[in-house]
């Protein structure tokens, strides 16, 4: 038996034994990098919602097909926000510590987005992934949230 090449394979098996006995909670259950938040299967975004990734003056959320439908009704769409303000909290390099107040226009906003996904095809690529920019929310830069309300 060769044990430079079942060194590597024992030394793997012992750490993923051990990264599975550590218990993980819903909050942790996601991967980070710097700007970039991707939910995992133990996270109840995971399935949902693709990725966030935290811009200057924003973010950008990649939403998975089952998000896109779930994003079509005004309930879904703000459990989508949720998620997304929960999600957007962990990223390590972010621009704003919380967005909770952002809850409700952020539901907003994916919901039209996942409207004209469905309703016009040739909107697809704008439609999804959604880009958030808060700033709109407070300049009032974000006519067609506003004019809609």
């Amino acid at each position: 038996m060769n044990l430079k090449r079942i060194g590597p394979i024992i030394v793997t098996v012992c750490l993923l034994a051990a990264m599975a006995s550590v218990a993980v909670t819903p909050a942790e259950a996601a991967l980070t990098y710097q700007n970039w938040i991707f939910p995992t299967s133990g996270d109840s975004s995971y399935g949902y919602i693709n990725y966030i990734k935290a811009t200057k003056d924003g973010l950008e959320l990649s939403l998975s097909w089952n998000g896109l439908k779930k994003g079509l009704g005004s309930e879904g769409a703000k459990g989508l926000a949720i998620w997304t303000a929960q999600l957007y909290a962990r990223i390590p390099q972010r621009s704003f510590s919380s967005i909770d107040f952002l809850i409700e226009p952020i539901g907003r906003e994916i919901n039209y987005h996942c409207i004209a996904y469905f309703t016009w095809p040739w909107t697809r690529d704008r439609a999804n992934p959604v880009n958030i920019v808060f700033s709109d929310y407070w300049s009032g830069a974000s006519w067609w949230a506003w004019w809609i309300d």
